[in-house]
This record gives C-alpha cells, structure tokens and sequence, in this order.
C-alpha cells in the first residue's frame, strides 16, 4: 500500500516515451492542447485579462449576432456581383482556412484517443498499436471526446470569465469587490482544476472503458471526488518536470541557436548576406528541431503518464504521498512515544 507512486509513474511514462519514439508523432499534436497540463489553461486565460480580453477572442464577435444572417448574405451576394472572381477566391481561400483548421481539431483529438490507447497497452505489457490503429481508434472515439473537451473548455471559460467580472468588480469599488474576488476565488479556483481532471479522466473513461458520455462524465467525477489528493499530487509533479524541460529548452537554444543567430548578425553587418541568410536558416532548423522534439516528447510523455494513473486509481490501491508521509510520521512519533 505504501509503495512510491508517483516515481514508479514518472519514470514508467519516461522510458515507455524514449523506448517507443513513434508516440511522439501523437505528442507533437497532442502539444497544440498545450504541455503545462491543467495550468495552461490558467497561464492562457492570464495572459488574455492581462491584454484586456476575457473571453476567447474566437468567440468575441459571438455577441454581436451569428456569423451568418440576411445582412451577411445579402453583402455576400451584392459583393459576388460586383466582382465575381475575386470574391469567389476570398471565399475558396476562407473555406481552405476553415477544412485546414478543421483537420487540425481532429489531429490533435486522434492523437490525445491514440496516446491514451497505447499508454493502456504498454501498461498492460502489450506491444503499442501502430500509426494506422492509432487513427482507427482515433475515429471511433472521435466524436464523444470533441464534446468532452469542447465542453470542458466553455465550462473553463465560464468560470474564469465569472472570476475575472468579480476581479474587475475588485479594481473598481475595492471595498466591496475585494471580498467578493476572494471568495469567488477561493470558491472557483479549485473548481478550474476539478473541471480539467474531470474532462481528462471521462476521455480516458470513453477510450478505455468504452462508457457512453454521461457515464464517463459520472464515472470521472468519482474518480476525482476519491481520489483528488492523487492527482492534484500528480498535476504538481508534471508541472515540475514542466517548468524542467522549459528550462533546459531555454538553455539549448541559448547554446545552439543564439551563437548561430550571432554569426548570422555578424556576416550581415560584414555585408556577406548569402552567409547571413543560411546561418539565419540554419538557425531555425535548430530551433524548430529542438522545439518540436522536446514538445512533442513532452506530450508524450505527459498522457502517458496520467493514463498509468488511471490504470492504477482502477485497482483502488495507490495512497496520496501526503498521506504516507503523515502516517509514517505519526508512526514514527508512536513509537518513540512508546520507547519513551
């Protein structure tokens, strides 16, 4: 029962990263959703108050009326008129934007359902599903996990959104604000978090156990409501080993790509342009090569490892590292309590 977890975990999901290197093709979209876990979204949203924006902007213009009405298709048509051919392009050129962006939702969804697949085979001591099972599976449990996350998502937003009225309400009328924000921010933080693991554990609960929407949705608020010290525990952890890889990131561009971006500078001010240009070109080789295979071993790594969770939480046997801590400390008093 008080067996290491979280170590057996990590380093599980590391060398099951390393040894099975075809999994990071899934990681390096997996790594669009963002590699900081359940803190990208707060990091995200922070960023959008601190630029004065509080919802997403891709739902800003949502208020002012739907994307299509009478007054919309009635300047598509007067605009089709006037110049057929060019806005006949614009519109082919939006639809190619749109079937792009749509690609890329369903990329990044078939690569969370096929990492979660193999983490649960490699666990299971299975050899990993190939790239081609990966999308089968990836299409057969599309559709539920999109409304999963896509919800996840509005319900994120939704709260930060109330979070954020209440801190505006804070910098206007202090006194009255203020311990309003706090409350509200005692009350809707965690929620913020409980809504993540929730959304993570029903993807699972859909993939793996093969549950209907609801009952995976049920099932994970079980599995969070039990087991909730475990995986803030874990979260922490990744988010460590998060803040690890960006820093050693940081110190592999500062390595290799600056001192070649400063030679690139250097030729360009001794007027040797061609050498400028293909150092300038070498450089972004490096970084983008460093940048996608860190982030997409990331990711990897990352789902990996809250499946082997997830595993785990199904036996009913893992106990939060607080919680052996505070029992080997109270045993440990108790028995010099007793040779006292």
């Amino acid at each position: 029962m008080n067996k290491p977890l979280y170590r057996t975990i990590l380093i599980s999901a590391w060398r099951t990263t390393w040894n099975h290197k075809r999994l990071w093709f899934w990681g390096l979209f997996v790594g669009l959703l963002g590699n900081a876990g359940e803190y990208q979204f707060l990091v995200t949203a922070l960023d959008r108050l601190s630029a004065g924006e509080i919802a997403p902007s891709a739902t800003s213009g949502l208020g002012q009326g739907p994307p299509l009405n009478a007054q919309t298709m009635l300047g598509l048509a007067n605009a089709f008129s006037a110049n057929a051919f060019t806005t006949f392009v614009l519109l082919l050129i939006s639809l190619i934007i749109i079937a792009v962006a749509a690609f890329f939702i369903w990329l990044v969804m078939v690569s969370v359902i096929a990492l979660v697949k193999a983490g649960a085979v490699l666990a299971a001591g299975d050899e990993p599903p190939s790239l081609a099972e990966g999308v089968a599976d990836g299409q057969r449990f599309f559709a539920p996990v999109l409304v999963l996350y896509v919800f996840g998502r509005l319900l994120l937003w939704f709260l930060f959104t109330i979070l954020a009225l209440f801190g505006l309400l804070a910098m206007k009328d202090f006194l009255v604000g203020f311990p309003m924000f706090m409350v509200a921010f005692i009350l809707l933080l965690p929620a913020l978090f409980v809504v993540s693991f929730v959304v993570r554990y029903a993807i699972m609960y859909v993939v793996l156990k093969k549950r209907t929407l609801l009952e995976a949705f049920d099932s994970a608020v079980a599995l969070v409501r039990e087991n909730w010290l475990i995986t803030i525990e874990l979260a922490f952890f990744l988010f460590v080993v998060n803040l690890v890889v960006g820093a050693a990131l940081a110190l592999l561009v500062a390595g290799f790509v600056f001192p070649i971006h400063l030679a690139a500078l250097t030729m360009g001010q001794l007027g040797l342009l061609g050498w400028a240009i293909s150092l300038e070109f070498l450089a972004a080789v490096f970084f983008l090569l460093i940048l996608f295979s860190i982030g997409s071993a990331l990711g990897t790594f990352q789902w990996l490892a809250w499946t082997m969770l997830f595993q785990r939480l199904q036996d009913k046997g893992p106990i939060s590292k607080i919680v052996r801590l505070l029992s080997r400390w109270t045993s440990n008093r108790s028995v010099r309590a007793a040779r006292a």
